[in-house]
């Protein structure tokens, strides 16, 4: 037997084999080694060991045999059959090479077509295969150097690829995510393996297969072997670019709302000012008023039986024009006091209102010659008519 230990790459794809695979089994060119899985080891009544070469396995089958199953082809799928102690067997061979950055090697399983108790136990693994594929969450599984040793369908699906299988022997970089994306998940696989202790709840954006780029929500966790040393990274991710999608929107919300705050600010300052400008406008333009109206009153006293009809007409008109302006100055007020007062609605008469306007510009229609005809019918609205 070689027992020569195996080094981390080698040691990461035999947990693997034994994780995912009842009969598994892996050649290693470069080394002339082959590593099988406990599953395959058992059932062959192998003597076990980190690694075989080709001739110590020739030594548990016949020549032909062990060329049936470990004949090295780069990717094949075949039905083979061949007869082991009093028993023929009937298998599906699945074979393909994988090229890693650090080596080429060749994977091949094993699936039994024989209804026998190795069929219950291929029937477990399928169906703990089954488990992983519907899971929500994407399912990763990579070696020291960050190389995929394996996924479940969600991650192949969001790659592009057709089957979990494609995926292993490829990394990060040979995927539809972008550089600087690949540089990063590669980082966070080497800082998780270096300190040997997971990272929870790591926010990455990620190019996917259909051109869409996707929020994630991923946990890392070193994968160890029995001795407690770090042989690779077991990784979990969800979807997340809706929540973030959200949370973006209601950022923006809320600097829309603290824009419009200061900008409401700004209003009920500057209101405040108008009403501030109304009320001292209103003091000073009510007095001059105050004292014209009270010389028209004194005026028409004191020349009262010396003036004619329409001299007193003027008079007349100077007082209700004045009176009409301090009219307008309360309202002035009243209107830059609009935000901070209740309606006080009544019920108005429209043509005293017109009647009024119409007084108030009499001079100006006199000057123009314009002459106005307006028919009235009895007509009353609800309503506070200072603003």
């Amino acid at each position: 037997m070689n027992n020569i230990s195996a080094n981390n790459n080698w040691q990461f794809l035999t947990a693997t084999l034994n994780f995912f695979d009842n009969f598994g089994a892996i050649y290693i060119p470069s080394e002339d080694i082959i590593l099988l899985s406990n599953h395959f080891i058992s059932f062959f009544k192998i003597a076990p060991a980190a690694s075989y070469t080709p001739s110590e396995i020739r030594r548990f089958f016949p020549l032909n045999t062990f060329n049936l199953l470990f004949k090295n082809e780069k990717k094949a799928i075949q039905q083979i059959s061949f007869p082991y102690g009093n028993k023929r067997y009937h298998f599906t061979r699945e074979c393909q090479e994988v090229t890693a950055n650090f080596g080429t090697y060749i994977t091949y399983r094993l699936q039994s077509l024989n209804v026998s108790s190795v069929n219950h136990q291929l029937s477990s693994n399928k169906y703990l295969q089954l488990v992983i594929n519907n899971i929500p969450e994407a399912i990763f599984w990579k070696d020291k150097n960050s190389v995929f040793q394996g996924c479940n369908q969600k991650l192949a699906d969001i790659a592009g690829l057709s089957s979990p299988n494609d995926i292993i022997g490829k990394t990060d970089y040979e995927l539809p995510w972008t550089k600087e994306e690949a540089d990063f998940f590669v980082k966070i696989d080497q800082e998780v393996m270096n300190r040997g202790k997971a990272m929870y709840d790591i926010v990455e954006p990620q190019l996917q297969a259909d051109g869409k780029k996707a929020w994630l929500n991923t946990h890392k966790i070193p994968l160890k072997d029995a001795k407690g040393n770090v042989i690779g990274i077991l990784g979990t991710f969800e979807d997340v670019t809706t929540r973030v999608r959200h949370e973006e929107l209601l950022q923006n919300n809320l600097k829309l709302i603290k824009k419009q705050k200061i900008e409401l600010e700004k209003y009920i300052n500057s209101n405040e000012e108008l009403e501030r400008f109304a009320f001292v406008a209103s003091h000073d333009m009510k007095t001059p008023l105050r004292t014209i109206i009270s010389f028209s009153q004194l005026l028409k006293r004191s020349l009262k039986g010396r003036i004619h009809n329409h001299e007193i007409e003027y008079l007349n008109f100077i007082e209700s024009s004045t009176k009409n302006l301090n009219l307008l100055i309360d309202d002035l007020l009243q209107y830059s006091r609009v935000n901070n007062q209740q309606l006080t609605p009544q019920r108005t008469n429209i043509q005293y209102l017109v009647e009024s306007i119409f007084l108030d510009f009499k001079t100006a229609i006199d000057e123009c010659k314009a002459k106005i005809n307006i028919q009235f019918s009895e007509c009353k609205l609800t309503g506070d008519k200072n603003k």
